[in-house]
């Protein structure tokens, strides 16, 4: 619960799996939520990023181990208003 509740809202925190492991080559990604830091009421959304202009065209979002979304063209994912059910261990793996 937030210190000063009455004036502050939530904050969400986002664990993310920040490495690819469905290609033969680890290749480092990144997960990014915007806006960061995220809290309760914002828009959010959810992009993937590769390390070294690695193009991705296929990527699967994930929250708590449950697919979310399939991207065959590496678009945001726009995750709606933050609410409390928004919090979770999000990730994605993408080729």
């Amino acid at each position: 619960m937030c210190p000063l509740s009455a004036i502050c809202p939530m904050l969400l925190w986002m664990a993310v799996l920040l490495f690819d492991p469905c290609v033969e080559k680890t290749v480092w990604l990144l997960l990014q939520a915007w806006p960061d830091p995220v809290f309760e009421g914002h828009i959010l959304t959810l992009r993937c990023h590769g390390k070294k202009n690695v193009t991705l065209s296929y990527v699967k979002f994930c929250k708590d181990g449950k697919v979310l979304h399939f991207s065959k063209d590496n678009q945001p994912l726009f995750m709606g208003t933050a609410t409390m059910r928004s919090s979770g261990q999000y990730s994605y793996t993408g080729r």
